[in-house]
C-alpha cells in the first residue's frame, strides 16, 4: 500500500542533512511542499535514458543531494544516469535505498 503525502514529506524532511540539502524532483507539484527548500526540477519520467546522461550538474551541495525517483529507474538505467549526470559526485558515493512512505519510489542520496 502507499503511504499519504504527508508521510512521503514527512520523511523526505527527515532525510534532509542540512539548509544546503536538494531535492532532484521530477515535477514541480511534488515541489510544493517543500517550497523553503533548494529544489532541482527535472522531468526526468519523460526523458529518455539517453538525454539524462547528457545532463551535466556541477559542484555538491555541503549538505547533499536527495535524488527522489520511481523504483523503476533502478532498473531502466536512468537512475545512474542522474547520478553520473552530478559530475562532481563519485559514482560510489550515492546511497540509494527505498522509501517507507512510498515502497514504489526511491531516494539516492549523496554522501561526501
Amino acid at each position: 500500500s502507499t503511504g499519504s503525502a504527508q508521510e512521503f514529506y514527512e520523511e523526505l524532511a527527515t532525510l534532509r542533512s542540512g539548509p544546503t540539502t536538494t531535492y532532484y524532483l521530477l515535477e514541480h507539484a511534488l515541489a510544493l511542499p517543500l517550497a523553503k527548500q533548494r529544489i532541482l526540477v527535472e522531468h526526468a519520467h519523460l526523458r529518455s535514458r539517453e538525454h539524462l546522461a547528457g545532463k551535466r550538474y556541477r559542484g555538491h551541495p555541503k549538505d547533499g543531494i536527495i535524488l527522489v525517483l520511481p523504483e523503476k529507474f533502478a532498473q531502466n538505467g536512468k537512475l545512474a544516469a542522474i547520478q553520473d549526470s552530478f559530475v562532481d559526485i563519485r559514482k560510489n558515493r550515492w546511497k540509494t535505498t527505498r522509501m517507507k512512505s512510498q515502497p514504489s519510489w526511491l531516494v539516492s542520496i549523496s554522501t561526501d
